[in-house]
């Protein structure tokens, strides 16, 4: 079992945590209102740098890795961006904002978590809340869309429900959340994201690798737990069965082999041309520029001096390179591997939760290289908060190998 500090401000911690969560959720429900979502954004800011100071983590947990890197990231940018001094960028205070809410928001729920595990539970149910909103609105956009005959069917509203999904696998009622798992998957496809088709195949894939660890450590069979797994398989199955028998699901799956075989004529949607002609912006940079960067949200700006339509690069790969130099590739290639390394250990030393740990790394991985989590944050915020969840569950007890 995890062990998480608990103190006399006990009740003040959860508070704020309320108080998080809910700020959070309303970043992304508001995401398609950039200018309305500013302002829980400024809020979080606020709160998460006040807490960091008045919350201090036990001096005896462990320094928190991913923290320190984005820390790293926050002190790069105040050279990079340095460049708003030139007024090439219009809306500096926004783009400090924006920025500084992913990194403040990691340590900030790292911090809450391993003051007691309640917080934990503040935060999913709030998630759960978003997911719900989430698969009603893609629905509800999709048959609009159709209804419509619009070209495209893709609805963003799959990047919030997927961010959100890691979640679901802390709610403890088995059959409650492998039907939640199964509505967010198929949703998943109805919002015809190729990101969010290979979001559910992380969900089905981490699923059934928690439950087969699961079932090579069971050491005693039960009649309950066989009964409770046969009833689960065949309800699943069912579900499954209606589901592709569904004139409209059949519709959608359709168009989702559609979208997958086309991946390689259309680039990614373009993505494939844009990452490449984003060296012709670094070649005009200088040395300076080429190491330290233009600054967050310099291209949402500036890239139509160069031919580009669009606002984001897609990739927060390319977009650290272009924000923050080859400092922020170093930087977010530390943050890459400090994911990976707390999947693993999760995985090995707090094994109940496998399946989030891996679902979230697989999913932030997805969006970040394909659609970028820091430049379009409210949308992906669950999985900021994902990190800081799998940093308490680092620090919450020392490793296997110091335990006596």
């Amino acid at each position: 079992m995890l062990t998480f500090r608990t103190s006399t401000t006990l009740k003040a911690s959860s508070l704020v945590t309320v108080i998080a969560a809910a700020l959070a959720s309303l970043t992304i429900l508001l995401n398609q209102r950039q200018e309305m979502s500013l302002y829980p954004t400024i809020a979080m800011v606020v709160l998460a740098g006040l807490s960091l100071v008045a919350l201090k983590p036990h001096t005896r947990v462990r320094q928190y890795s991913a923290s320190r890197i984005l820390l790293a990231l926050l002190a790069v940018g105040f050279i990079s961006n340095m460049n708003y001094l030139s007024g090439e960028v219009k809306t500096p205070f926004e783009n400090w904002a924006r920025f500084s809410f992913p990194i403040l928001l990691v340590p900030f729920s790292t911090v809450l978590i391993l003051r007691s595990r309640e917080n934990l539970r503040i935060f999913t149910v709030f998630f759960l809340v978003v997911a719900v909103f989430a698969v009603y609105k893609v629905h509800t956009i999709s048959d609009i869309l159709v209804s419509l005959l619009s070209d495209s069917l893709q609805t963003n509203w799959g990047n919030a429900l997927a961010a959100a999904s890691p979640f679901i696998f802390f709610v403890r009622n088995r059959i409650v959340r492998n039907a939640l798992l199964l509505v967010v998957v198929l949703t998943l496809v109805v919002s015809l994201k190729r990101t969010a088709f290979l979001s559910a195949a992380v969900l089905v894939f981490s699923l059934l690798l928690a439950n087969w660890d699961g079932m090579l450590k069971r050491t005693r069979f039960t009649v309950r737990n066989a009964i409770v797994a046969l009833v689960g398989l065949i309800g699943s199955m069912a579900a499954v069965f209606m589901a592709l028998r569904d004139e409209r699901m059949n519709y959608y799956f359709d168009r989702a082999f559609i979208r997958i075989e086309n991946a390689r004529v259309d680039g990614g949607s373009g993505r494939t041309a844009i990452w490449a002609d984003s060296s012709r912006i670094m070649e005009d940079s200088g040395i300076l520029g080429n190491i330290f960067g233009h600054g967050f949200g310099w291209f949402d700006d500036n890239g139509h001096r160069y031919g580009f339509a669009v606002e984001s690069l897609h990739s927060d790969l390319v977009d650290f390179w272009i924000s923050f130099g080859l400092a922020g590739v170093l930087i977010y290639i530390a943050l890459l591997g400090r994911l990976a390394y707390l999947a693993v250990f999760v995985s090995r030393n707090h094994r109940e939760h496998m399946a989030f740990a891996i679902s979230s790394v697989l999913i932030f991985y997805i969006y970040s290289m394909f659609a970028g989590v820091f430049f379009f944050y409210a949308f992906f915020t669950p999985l900021f908060v994902a990190v800081g969840v799998l940093e308490a569950f680092r620090n919450s007890a020392p490793p296997r190998a110091y335990k006596k």
